[in-house]
């Protein structure tokens, strides 16, 4: 080959490697330089109520527990995954006895309610409450709170994921305050009095009877021999069979309004009394106002 063409061979061969380096990189380094440019996958999004207690535990479900407006009963879910993670929730706590949830209900104020506990959001926790008693967790791994939410978080008439789980320590203030209830509610009967007006069976409880019923629950749910025995009575107007039965219808109206409030009817003995044990004298129309009444005793047998 003539030394004249050298030049320009070698030129050819330099333009080569340059055309290869710039239209070929994988040609000359390989398939892992090319991979290295690759930006990483994006995490999956979680969906979903996600069920969490730190490091130790986790889990999601497809939805959590839905409220109606103004309803402490959740909306049932049937879905598979649904299920799925309430078991392994309910799991969680059973093989970690030193491990609390708190159930923390919401609400609005233009809610409306008018149970047994001080607020709906109270009444929502508590229904969750004996949801996951039912998948036999503790009592005494189960707290109960309540938060006020804005009424716009309510959508369609439906409150979504109406409560909150949180995971702490178990403490030691459960005695504590069973010794206080039995105190004021066992030893000192009746627990509550609820009174009538005549030919009237409305219920209007005190913010004090609200407190007083939201410890009966706690008591009945972490002693398991207790119970409440419910009474009836009378003033001594009208016939004392007609006194008999009204007593008896108030009584056993009373235990439908604490069934539907979350208080177990198997837990609950009812009694018309009519006029029999008064009060006192039946002399004044106060006297036989005082009379008109049930009288919800929280017993431990």
């Amino acid at each position: 080959m003539s030394k004249k063409y050298l030049p320009l061979l070698i030129l050819g061969f330099i333009l080569w490697i340059l055309f290869g380096l710039f239209f070929c990189k994988k040609c000359w380094f390989g398939a892992a330089t090319a991979a290295t440019t690759v930006a990483p996958a994006a995490k999956a999004a979680v969906s979903g109520w996600l069920i969490k207690d730190g490091a130790r535990f986790n889990t999601s479900c497809n939805t959590g527990f839905d409220f109606n407006r103004s309803n402490l009963n959740h909306l049932t879910n049937s879905a598979d995954s649904f299920n799925s993670c309430m078991t392994e929730t309910s799991n969680y706590l059973k093989n970690n006895s030193n491990r609390a949830l708190t159930i923390t209900g919401k609400y609005s104020d233009s809610e409306s309610y008018s149970g047994i506990f001080s607020n709906l959001g109270l009444a929502r926790a508590n229904n969750v409450k004996s949801y996951m008693l039912g998948l036999g967790v503790a009592a005494s791994q189960l707290n109960t709170s309540s938060r006020l939410i804005p009424d716009g978080a309510i959508k369609n008439n439906i409150l979504n994921e109406g409560v909150d789980f949180g995971f702490g320590e178990m403490t030691n203030d459960m005695a504590t305050r069973l010794a206080d209830i039995k105190s004021r509610l066992i030893d000192v009967a009746p627990a509550v009095t609820i009174r009538f007006n005549t030919g009237s069976d409305a219920v209007n409880l005190t913010g004090q009877q609200q407190q007083d019923f939201a410890d009966i629950v706690y008591y009945l749910d972490n002693v398991t021999d207790s119970n409440v025995e419910i009474g009836g009575h009378t003033d001594n107007v009208g016939g004392v069979t007609t006194n008999v039965n009204l007593s008896q219808n108030r009584a056993d109206g009373i235990k439908q309004y604490l069934v539907t409030n979350g208080i177990a009817g198997s837990r609950m003995t009812t009694q018309g009394y009519g006029p029999n044990n008064p009060l006192n004298s039946n002399s004044t129309a106060q006297e036989k106002a005082m009379n008109r009444r049930v009288e919800v005793v929280l017993k431990h047998n």
